[in-house]
């Protein structure tokens, strides 16, 4: 299983409960409905936790990163297919950059080695 795992960063002058909106409710589905899309196992939106509701738990809080993605993949050539379908640069890129700050924004590509999973 590939994964691309993105640590999102909120457009500069964009609250994150405005950045975590758009996020859920209008790229999803621009990510859902670009046709490149079908190469995509699973797509995860992770939204930061309200930093007031955390208390004083210490190391929970991280005002680096509004967000993580997690876009799963069955191959590498799966993600080529989805990366390189023309959509994705005319519809999926431009919407991005409606409300995360792309540069800096950090992406891994991994490898995934699942050692427990208790579904």
């Amino acid at each position: 299983m590939i994964k691309v795992i993105t640590l999102l960063k909120r457009k500069p002058g964009m609250t994150r409960e405005e950045f975590s909106r758009y996020w859920r409710e209008v790229h999803a589905k621009v990510a859902l409905d670009f046709p490149g899309s079908r190469h995509i196992r699973r797509y995860v939106q992770n939204h930061m936790v309200n930093p007031a509701s955390l208390g004083n738990w210490p190391g929970a809080v991280n005002e680096d990163w509004d967000g993580v993605a997690e876009v799963w993949f069955d191959s590498l050539e799966d993600l080529h297919r989805a990366m390189n379908d023309p959509d994705y640069m005319k519809l999926v890129r431009p919407d991005e950059e409606k409300f995360s700050d792309v540069a800096a924004c950090q992406t891994f590509i991994i490898d995934e080695n699942t050692v427990i999973d208790r579904k």
